[in-house]
C-alpha cells in the first residue's frame, strides 16, 4: 500500500470496531452465501450505507474495514500447527473482540 491510500484510510476506535462487527453479524445478507438475500446487491450496499452512518464513515471506508476484519478473523481461526511449534494464540485484543465475531467466519 502507498503512503497516500494509507494517509486516506480513517481510524477506527475498538468501539467503533464493535459495534461494526454486531452490526455485520447480524447481517446475513453480507456473509452468508447461502442465504437466498446475498444475492441481491442493493440489499447488502443499503446495509453498508446504514453501518456507514452509524459508525460515522464513509461507505468505502466501512467496506475495506469489513474486509479487514474479515481477514484478521479468518487469518485467527486458522489451526494451529501441532507439536511444539503449537503457541496458544491469544484474543485479538483485551476486550475480546474475536468472540462476538462469529459471524465473520460464514464469509
Amino acid at each position: 500500500m502507498d503512503q497516500m491510500a494509507h494517509q486516506q484510510q480513517e481510524e477506527w476506535t475498538e468501539d467503533a470496531e464493535e459495534v461494526l462487527i454486531n452490526l455485520w453479524r447480524n447481517e446475513p445478507c453480507l456473509y452468508d452465501v447461502n442465504a437466498k438475500i446475498y444475492s441481491n446487491k442493493h440489499m447488502r450496499q443499503k446495509k453498508i450505507e446504514e453501518f456507514s452512518v452509524i459508525v460515522g464513515k464513509s461507505d468505502a471506508e466501512v467496506k475495506r474495514h469489513l474486509n479487514s476484519l474479515r481477514t484478521q478473523f479468518m487469518r485467527y481461526r486458522k489451526a494451529l500447527p501441532s507439536g511444539s511449534a503449537a503457541k496458544k494464540r491469544p484474543a485479538r485484543d483485551s476486550s475480546g473482540c474475536w468472540n462476538n465475531a462469529h459471524g465473520l467466519c460464514h464469509i
